[in-house]
């Protein structure tokens, strides 16, 4: 009997583990050969094509820059020392709206001064999206996106 039990424990304590969904549920690895190469998380496809809907941020693309915008905090070090432009960002849209594999892109170009990292602060600490559909079902999409950094005159 307690056998039974401990067993039963270990089920659904492993199937509570495997539905729990943040951004560090892949390696490094895992995450860049999904992005950059196959296209697969954990045996599941990810699409950036041939969809019926795109991922979209809860309120659509308005709210989706009015986020950006209240929650981006400019790095003192890049203020001061005049870094203006982009940071491009590639991540996956869950098809549960959760965002994972959030990349920063190197082969654009980086800022540097903290740029980039707040950037990935920003992006791990979005709400969940609405994500893509293909023929009505939920799908594990690819994103990019640049965030903006500016000095208003």
């Amino acid at each position: 009997m307690i056998r039974i039990v401990e067993v039963c424990f270990i089920v659904i304590f492993s199937i509570a583990l495997s539905c729990k969904s943040n951004v560090h549920e892949l390696t490094d690895a895992e995450c860049k050969r999904a992005i950059y190469f196959d296209g697969f998380i954990k045996g599941d496809s990810v699409y950036d094509r041939n969809l019926s809907s795109f991922p979209q941020f809860p309120g659509g693309k308005k709210k989706l820059i009015e986020y950006l915008i209240s929650k981006t905090i400019y790095p003192g070090e890049a203020k001061s020392n005049g870094i203006i432009g982009r940071v491009y960002y590639y991540f996956i849209v869950k098809k549960n709206g959760d965002l994972c594999c959030i990349t920063k892109n190197e082969e654009i170009g980086l800022l540097g001064f903290g740029c980039e990292e707040e950037g990935l602060r920003v992006l791990k600490s979005m709400p969940k999206w609405k994500p893509a559909k293909i023929k009505g079902e939920s799908v594990n999409s690819k994103y990019s996106m640049p965030i903006n950094f500016g000095l208003a005159y």
